[in-house]
């Protein structure tokens, strides 16, 4: 399948889009012409009117329909938007015009698709799947990063999207989320996640990829980093069995653990302490881990499953007894 990009209507670009409704320095309506200059657009050059108020003399420009402060007009990012949802790459996209004189980076295309994204209406009032994946994510936004959450379905598509941060309320957002039709969420282990679901009557599955993320991380701290230990026979023996219940996920992993975690204290077993966190941490968080396992239609994770889960892998092998 061939694409071809055009650009808009010449006629509509560089037309003079006539003189502001009002000063936005001192309200009057009354201007004059005060010559124009051009701006160098990715599809071509555009003539811009510099307008000057008869009364404060500030002068300030009205720029065209779809012009903006970018050389990518939103009409022609509108166009990459649906270049890139019938699967067209940017680096593609980046090649094909500069077939046409256009030297544009993907990387600034990808911009151009974040912008666009943050900038689609969304409908806050519409039903949502019963299960959704949630992710937090940072957009170039105004000028400057800021983190976003999106929600998407079990098929990619996204749903939902709002601008987050430090004081964002998580509780109020799930329980919008539920009153839309949402009954499980897709998470990774941020602690603000965990605290809000208390909050609200959502189910989680917590996403498997991240936990043997945070597993992994922690069994090379232990190693080299700063929990650096010396670990014993029984160290070794119960981080194989962890490693090997998050990789497997068998429902029966939670008792197991809870045993575990009883033996420890009652001295039937010495662990060190490092170990023993990293036993509670995964046990306080079975059920959420193996909801997935209880409904198949419940994905496992926000992103695909790594490797690096081989037990006889050289670099990231866990501990012999």
């Amino acid at each position: 399948m061939s694409f071809t990009v055009v650009p808009e209507d010449p006629a509509r670009q560089l037309a003079d889009p006539g003189p502001p409704e009002a000063c936005p320095y001192c309200g009057r309506c009354a201007f004059w012409r005060n010559g124009c200059y051009e701006r160098h657009l990715l599809l071509g050059p555009c003539r811009v009117q510099r307008w000057r108020c008869q009364t404060c003399g500030r002068t300030h420009s009205r720029l065209p329909e779809g012009v903006t402060r970018q050389q990518r007009t939103r009409p022609w990012q509108a166009i990459l938007m649906r270049l890139y949802v019938l699967g067209v790459s940017l680096r593609a996209t980046a090649a094909s015009l500069e077939v046409l004189g256009c030297f544009v980076s993907p990387t600034s295309l990808w911009r151009d698709l974040q912008r666009r994204q943050a900038e689609a209406p969304w409908d806050t009032t519409a039903k949502l799947p019963g299960v959704v994946l949630l992710d937090e994510t940072w957009l170039s936004l105004e000028g400057r990063q800021q983190p976003v959450a999106v929600v998407l379905d079990t098929e990619g598509r996204p749903r939902d999207l709002r601008r987050t941060g430090p004081d964002f309320d998580w509780t109020a957002y799930f329980r919008e989320l539920e009153a839309r039709g949402v009954h499980t969420l897709v998470t990774d282990d941020d602690p603000a996640f965990h605290k809000a679901l208390k909050g609200c009557g959502l189910d989680r599955q917590l996403c498997v990829v991240h936990m043997r993320r945070t597993v992994r991380r922690r069994l090379q701290r232990m190693r080299q980093g700063k929990d650096k230990i010396l670990l014993t026979p029984e160290d070794a023996a119960v981080l194989r069995g962890v490693v090997r219940l998050v990789r497997e996920l068998p429902l029966w992993g939670g008792q197991l653990l809870l045993v575990c975690c009883e033996w420890a204290h009652q001295g039937v077993i010495r662990l060190s302490p490092p170990v023993l966190a990293l036993v509670e941490h995964v046990m306080d968080r079975w059920n959420d881990l193996v909801r997935c396992v209880r409904d198949p239609a419940i994905p496992s994770s926000t992103n695909r499953p790594g490797a690096g889960w081989d037990a006889s892998s050289p670099g990231r092998g866990w501990p012999a007894a």
